[in-house]
């Protein structure tokens, strides 16, 4: 029923959602050690393997699972069921009117999100072997939209490239607290850049640094042929 709301409400249900799950497991001890947190152990471990070998194993897990997983969205993107997907995103009575059951495809890409997304919080989890809930505050979902706008929210190497320059920019503020002696917490200050960034995106470049790619398909091929010799 959630996914019948507008964009806008559905965005504040999940994020509600979301905060009535973490309070549960902040309070329930049994679900995740409560406010203590669990330990958790390393997804890739062997007997007589050194710290930094088993380190180095993990992120080379979670790079292959982030390559997997781009390779995937990537194919989805450019399938006729990615076309579907932007046709319903751009005009969705358009959509309608040719057969597509929007609740269907937006439940259906809900569930192809959150699933990307569990598989990047077990990674996250099983690399730094410790979570509690204040590691899953409102404040991560807020920088994981950053990203993506910053990036492009419509090009899969846009949110790869947003994710990138938001990380440096945060490791950027830390150092430049450190060498400037700033009299403000470096988190409290990325934070005020970035949200003077992305009104500058907003502004000025509302589709993020890569804009969305032009589908290419053995019709739009055609039409464009046709058009040149026209």
């Amino acid at each position: 029923p959630a996914l019948r709301l507008g964009e806008d409400y559905l965005a504040i249900v999940t994020l509600t959602f979301g905060e009535i799950l973490r309070l549960v497991v902040r309070a329930e001890h049994w679900i995740a050690g409560g406010v203590w947190g669990i330990t958790l152990p390393r997804a890739i471990s062997w007997a007589g393997a050194s710290s930094r070998m088993i380190i180095v194993a993990n992120i080379g897990l979670v790079y292959f699972c982030l390559l997997l997983s781009f390779i995937f969205v990537q194919l989805v993107t450019n399938s006729p069921y990615g076309r579907v997907i932007r046709a319903i995103r751009e005009d969705e009575v358009a959509a309608e009117t040719l057969g597509k059951d929007r609740f269907r495809y937006k439940a259906q890409v809900f569930m192809l999100g959150s699933g990307l997304a569990g598989l990047g919080g077990a990674l996250f989890a099983q690399y730094v072997q410790f979570i509690d809930p204040y590691m899953f505050m409102p404040m991560v979902t807020f920088t994981v939209w950053i990203m993506v706008i910053l990036g492009g929210p419509a090009n899969n190497w846009g949110v790869l490239l947003g994710a990138v320059l938001v990380e440096l920019f945060g490791r950027g503020t830390r150092i430049a607290k450190d060498y400037l002696l700033l009299p403000i917490d470096p988190y409290n200050l990325q934070y005020m850049l970035l949200g003077l960034l992305i009104l500058f995106i907003l502004f000025y470049r509302p589709q993020g640094v890569l804009k969305e790619n032009q589908i290419k398909t053995t019709a739009v091929g055609v039409a464009s042929q046709w058009l040149r010799r026209s």
